[in-house]
């Protein structure tokens, strides 16, 4: 069935419009979080705020301000006694903050190509440098920090923050995070840290970003039909296979989430088998209760609106849907990290 995206024109005009919403939000959506964050984590926010990127990481100033707060709100997390939440017998440090604020800064030295062009934010070179070059970045920041008194951090600490920083893209890349690699408290944290980066995958931005690249993407097209998709590309695949990179089965995805809004597993199948669809071509469950919460959430509304999506023939169209969205789901993460999830 013919969608919005087919057309290469729409693809592009979509992407610029969610590009000036985004925009448009981001001196909002800055004064709201720095306003739950101690001194030093408004320093470096405003360090990260301050980078440039590149025109094709249009998207990066919402991920470094979607994910902080979904950091936050895993360090104040509750148990929720759910089989899958394998983390939250005592509290996240409050200093994995600065990681989620930092992790990516090294894509601010890295070239993106448009949204349009396909996903090359994925290319396996960038993957691994942004995590070098970011993680040194983190440790300048927060050495000047603490050089001018501003931060009380031992240089133990500041090597392990630096340590998950440097990894924090290693599932993608087929490395996965093991107690060999970490020791057991640090690979607690650096999963932890992972859950709240990845908040940013099911998000409204990162769903329909995503969508757009893999559809002009050839090699995406090509995956998708030899999965079975006749059609290639499309929203209710991309769904679907997004299914699989957080629920190792159909049993764990939350057909009532808490959002209110439902996923019908028989409208929207699991099949494990897209699993190899993803990024790394396998599964990787979220690790904290607040995760799994914000993402059963996010997978429910990308269904609503989905839905929405499928009957839509203007750009202008999505816009409206896209900005209610977007605003709505940012503005919940802050809630979240002030009051917990």
């Amino acid at each position: 069935m013919a969608h919005l995206f087919d057309l290469e024109g729409n693809r592009k005009d979509v992407v610029g419009i969610m590009q000036d919403i985004a925009r448009g939000y981001e001196p909002q959506h800055a004064e709201t979080l720095k306003a739950m964050m101690n001194p030093a984590e408004v320093a470096v926010q405003d360090y990260v705020d301050a980078l440039g990127f590149q025109e094709g990481a249009w998207y990066r100033p919402a991920h470094n301000k979607l994910v902080p707060a979904a950091m936050i709100a895993i360090c104040r997390g509750r148990i929720l006694h759910d089989p899958m939440a394998r983390d939250l017998t005592y509290p996240f440090s409050r200093d994995l903050v600065y990681v989620a604020q930092m992790h990516d800064s090294g894509n601010s030295l890295m070239t993106v190509e448009a949204t349009t062009k396909g996903a090359s934010w994925e290319n396996v070179d960038k993957r691994w440098a942004h995590m070098g070059i970011g993680a040194g970045m983190l440790a300048k920041t927060l050495g000047d920090l603490r050089s001018g008194g501003q931060l009380e951090m031992t240089d133990s600490r500041l090597a392990e923050l630096y340590t998950i920083a440097a990894t924090h893209d290693f599932p993608y890349l087929g490395v996965p995070f093991t107690e060999k690699l970490f020791g057991s408290s640090l690979l607690r944290e650096a999963r932890g840290h992972r859950d709240a980066d990845r908040t940013f995958v099911m998000s409204a931005l990162s769903f329909w970003k995503d969508l757009i690249a893999q559809i002009s993407d050839g090699k995406y097209q090509v995956k998708a039909r030899a999965l079975g998709s006749t059609e290639g590309v499309t929203p209710e695949f991309m769904l679907r296979a997004r299914m699989t990179f957080f629920y190792p089965t159909a049993r764990y995805i939350p057909t009532e989430p808490s959002c209110g809004e439902k996923i019908d597993l028989e409208q929207y199948p699991f099949d494990k088998n897209l699993e190899a669809y993803n990024e790394g071509g396998k599964v990787e469950a979220m690790f904290t209760s607040v995760g799994q919460r914000i993402v059963g959430d996010q997978f429910a509304q990308r269904i609503g609106e989905l839905e929405q999506v499928v009957h839509m023939d203007s750009p202008q169209q999505f816009g409206e849907l896209f900005e209610r969205a977007f605003d709505r789901e940012m503005q919940q993460m802050f809630t979240y990290a002030r009051e917990g999830a």
